[in-house]
């Protein structure tokens, strides 16, 4: 995916999602499509949907109290990487939101 289009277009449109930058997301989006069609597009959604998976898998633990150790143990993770790569997102963005968020990439994936 990352030849598809860029690595850099994948590290920004990442980055822009797991900060809730909206804007960005968008001007992202919109140049991989540009640059590398629609295709490309559904390739990234079907990367970003594991993603976001994740983040809200650790949101929906956050919300029945579960601590960092215990939700990555329960996603499977290392405590480490899990503060690092999931545990931001989740709760910058929080389970309602990252339900949003996970309905409008279907919509994008499907089309």
């Amino acid at each position: 995916l990352v030849s598809t289009f860029g690595s850099e277009d994948w590290n920004e449109l990442k980055e822009a999602l797991s900060l809730r930058n909206p804007k960005t997301v968008a001007r992202t989006l919109h140049s991989i499509r540009t640059a590398s069609g629609d295709d490309s597009v559904v390739k990234a959604t079907t990367i970003l949907l594991r993603a976001v998976e994740q983040w809200l898998h650790a949101a929906a633990l956050f919300k029945k109290g579960l601590s960092e150790e215990d939700a990555a143990s329960v996603m499977g993770m290392k405590t480490f990487p899990f503060r690092q790569n999931v545990m931001p997102a989740a709760k910058r963005w929080g389970l309602a939101d990252l339900t949003e968020l996970y309905r409008a990439l279907t919509r994008v994936h499907g089309g």
